[in-house]
């Protein structure tokens, strides 16, 4: 907006930018973006070097990271951006897709602006928007999860410009196998709390395994432990454990003035810990994992009743734990009984790449499961990673809403439909219309155009095909050649297309609907900086008050206590 040359003051402090240049610019950082995106579209799209201004760099075609990592300051480029994460936050992926059909929607309703209002735009844009729904419901077919070839097929498409093609059909396997294991048809969704994805370097992506269990970073706590343990009872706790044992976040003190009464709390805390090992003994429990601190002395009395400890266990790995094996998390165990326990059908120690790493496998009762996802460096790992949550994203919405053919089939078959619908019309809708049509064609064009080929050789033929009803008939950028895409198995989520759609067109009409800019006084925001500033430093200044006069009244019974003494 540095070209606006029209201002209007208004009371405050604003200013108000009013000249076609704020609409040129609009839709000039939405064309940007869209360019930006373009060479990133199917299997053979290009990859972007992302450099932040320390020198860390990135390379990707993934969308998400893209948008994510990129630094904008223009309005309308922002807009995008939040769009953005609401598409990868609602269906997973499509990034790539919205931002190009926003782009040419906004390009080709520029086009008609000589000539056109935007609201009329805008209306016509509408109409192509219910046109594609309908065509969009149509066309899907219904996806089981008897279906592995078209999950697989789902998977991979998915993973598209994410992870390695060589690789991407074993990623594509776990995926279905994850789906198969934690779909949930009552929620009708994948259950994800209960799939845990570690990352180990090293090796390759086609090493990526699943374990039916949980698989956390520990060591054993002696040389001497086991590094196996066959149908043992799992104890999770989320207390200190030791001399200094702490219950309801208060600290156990003893107040002693002779080295004998030192050496008698010593002996009844260790006489504690090894009443409660041996009832964690009696029960069964050979596992036991705390959220917090265990001391020396019950490291040792653990050991000596055959209980393999492990302390300051993450609150997220306690609850895989509880999750894979049953177990209940007590806060004291000297409230423990028996039902808390969980079961364990084996717990075994075992070294992957440079890690140890501690293996535990449920009793069967309950599912969980964990991919040890691996790569020889940590971004092959990274993109790995949102590949694999990409396909289970898409494979979800499959099961949930059904599929469509990919590879621009039903971008083409869309397109014909919105034209088709257009011809019925009369006025200047029909322009905005065929506008909408051209808009979608892009994805398509873009495909070709990603492999060297030619879209005006491309496009026309994919038009006579579908015009003869072969609806699935896309291209397939892998081998340059227009196939059935459903046949080749180039196949997406219904959902996740119905949203692209939808999204794009509210972004363009918003857009296309802008006709001032007015940049808001920052004068209040200041205010109110300040006064937060001020009521922080009076807060900390009450908390450091409250500490000293608490520091002087524990002072004050620690003399009353040692004079009883």
């Amino acid at each position: 907006m540095n070209d606006v040359n029209i201002q209007r003051s208004f009371p405050g402090g604003h200013r108000d930018y009013r000249a076609k240049a704020v609409a040129s610019s609009n839709r000039a950082a939405a064309i940007a973006m869209a360019d930006a995106v373009r060479t990133m579209i199917g299997p053979k799209g290009m990859s972007k070097l992302l450099v932040s201004e320390a020198g860390d760099y990135v390379a990707t075609s993934d969308g998400g990271v893209f948008i994510m990592k990129m630094k904008a300051s223009h309005p309308i480029a922002l807009m995008l951006k939040d769009a953005s994460v609401a598409q990868l936050n609602g269906v997973g992926g499509g990034i790539k897709s919205l931002i190009l059909l926003v782009g040419e929607l906004v390009s080709n309703a520029e086009k008609l602006m000589p000539k056109m209002h935007p609201k009329t735009i805008i209306e016509g844009y509408k109409e192509s928007v219910s046109a594609c729904l309908s065509g969009l419901a149509n066309a899907a077919f219904r996806v089981t999860l008897m279906d592995e070839t078209a999950l697989e097929a789902i998977a991979m498409t998915a993973m598209c410009g994410k992870a390695m093609v060589g690789e991407s059909c074993h990623l594509a396997k776990i995926a279905v196998e994850l789906a198969k294991r934690h779909f949930d048809h009552e929620m009708r969704k994948i259950d994800l709390s209960r799939i845990t994805i570690r990352k180990v370097a090293g090796k390759g992506i086609c090493d990526t395994s699943i374990v039916d269990g949980i698989v956390i970073s520990k060591r054993r706590p002696f040389s001497s432990s086991p590094s196996r343990i066959e149908n043992t009872g799992v104890v999770l706790v989320s207390e200190a454990l030791g001399f200094t044992r702490e219950s309801s976040g208060l600290m156990k003190e003893y107040v002693v003035t002779a080295p004998s009464q030192l050496k008698d709390a010593f002996r009844i805390e260790r006489a504690n810990l090894s009443k409660t090992a041996s009832k964690l003994s009696r029960l069964g429990g050979r596992l036991l994992f705390s959220s917090r601190r265990i001391y020396k002395t019950a490291f040792e009395e653990f050991a000596k009743a055959g209980i393999s400890a492990f302390e300051l266990t993450g609150e997220e790995d306690l609850e895989r734990i509880s999750k894979c094996t049953g177990a209940a998390i007590v806060s004291d165990l000297d409230d423990l009984k028996e039902g808390d326990l969980g079961g364990a059908s084996l717990a075994e120690f075992r070294r992957v790449g440079s890690e140890e790493l501690l293996f535990i496998y449920g009793s069967g009762k309950t599912k969980t499961s964990t991919v040890i996802l691996r790569g020889a460096m940590e971004q092959t790992i990274e993109e790995a990673e949102r590949g694999l949550q990409a396909a289970m994203k898409s494979i979800e919405l499959a099961l949930v809403e059904g599929a469509v053919g990919g590879g621009g089939s039903i971008e083409i078959e869309l397109s014909k439909q919105v034209r088709e619908l257009a011809l019925s019309r009369r006025g200047k809708e029909q322009l905005a219309m065929d506008a909408f049509a051209d808009a979608l064609d892009s994805i398509p064009i873009a495909l070709a155009s990603s492999t060297g080929a030619s879209p005006l050789d491309i496009i026309p033929r994919l038009r006579a095909l579908h015009q003869e009803g072969v609806i699935d008939a896309g291209y397939d950028a892998s081998i340059n050649e227009i196939v059935s895409a459903k046949k080749r198995g180039i196949i997406e989520p219904l959902a996740l297309k119905r949203h692209t759609i939808r999204s794009a067109y509210e972004v363009s009409a918003i857009l296309l609907n802008i006709g001032d800019a007015i940049l808001i006084s920052n004068a209040k925001k200041a205010e109110k900086g300040l006064q937060i500033s001020a009521e922080r430093e009076r807060l900390q200044q009450e908390k450091v008050s409250a500490f000293l006069k608490r520091k002087e009244e524990l002072k004050e019974i620690d003399r009353q206590l040692t004079g009883n003494l």
